[in-house]
């Protein structure tokens, strides 16, 4: 699951394990949506409705995870430079495969106390 986020950082997952196998939900937080099932017996059945193909992107994701070598979870690190520059890498932080990750937008700005103006506290006479 790591590996697969990282290749489709804008897509939700969402995974169940019942009686009937193992089940995977999908949404691109807009108009996409997927779901695989895997039944015990074997096999998968795959639907997707929406103007991406979440099932396609997963599998070239899945493909791609598999062509690295299958990059374990403790396989991966993360690094942050002096600029704010964000990724995520596999293998060796000098050479392996990145993935840059969004900087954050800027928390609010609070104002100081008083730089609004100071609001006196109401008094209620009950």
């Amino acid at each position: 699951m790591w590996a697969l986020r990282l290749r489709l950082p804008d897509v939700l997952f969402d995974t169940t394990v019942d009686a009937h196998g193992v089940h995977a939900r999908l949404h691109d937080g807009a108009r996409s949506w997927a779901t695989i099932s895997t039944p015990p017996n074997g096999g998968a059945l795959a639907a997707q409705g929406g103007p991406r193909r979440l099932v396609d992107e997963l599998e070239a994701a899945w493909d791609a995870w598999m062509a690295d070598g299958a990059i374990g979870l403790y396989d991966h690190g993360m690094t942050v430079t002096a600029d704010d520059e964000q990724f995520v890498w596999a293998g060796d932080p000098d050479t392996g495969t990145r993935w840059r990750l969004p900087v954050p937008a800027p928390a609010p700005q609070r104002h100081p106390a008083g730089a609004r103006g100071r609001v006196e506290p109401a008094c209620v006479r009950m």
